[in-house]
């Protein structure tokens, strides 16, 4: 049973990899491509930046409230692995919600060239980073032991 375990987290981690470093492989290339332009005067006067800082602020506001209410709903059940089930689509929506906003704001830098769509994309990197999922997180945010998680 506990490769059953394992093997619900290595895909909720796998999951979380790939969510994660798409945006920063993406951020990569751009910093590629725009190596070697001259500088622009950085101005914070650009409607994409307002935007761009819209949606990160409702990214992380949303998938904490999303994630939060969703989480409430799977305390409440009783089967483990109904509780499973649900918290990886929780978990699933939670990483999309800033890998959204983090996307715009590589586009962002590769449109207008603004260094600070680079600072509020690494932000929203660095809040996705907080989202690794480990045993005692997954047991603790759906409210059961990590034996009973293991006994799954």
């Amino acid at each position: 049973m506990t490769t059953q375990v394992n093997g619900y987290l290595k895909t909720l981690q796998i999951l979380f990899i790939g969510l994660f470093t798409g945006p920063i492989l993406f951020l990569g290339v751009c910093l590629f491509i725009q190596s070697g332009n001259q500088p622009v005067e950085q101005t914070g006067q650009s409607p994409l930046f307002f935007i761009a800082i819209g949606f990160a602020v409702i990214g992380i506001m949303g998938s904490r409230a999303l994630y939060s209410s969703r989480i409430a709903k799977i305390q409440e059940m009783d089967n483990v692995k109904q509780k499973l089930e649900n918290f990886r689509t929780a978990f699933i929506i939670r990483l999309a919600l800033i890998e959204g906003p983090t996307l715009l704001c590589i586009v962002g830098l590769l449109l207008e060239e603004q260094q600070i769509f680079l600072y509020v994309a690494i932000v929203l990197i660095l809040a996705q980073a907080l989202n690794y999922p480990t045993k005692s997180k997954v047991a603790n945010d759906i409210q059961i032991s990590e034996a009973e998680l293991m006994s799954n």
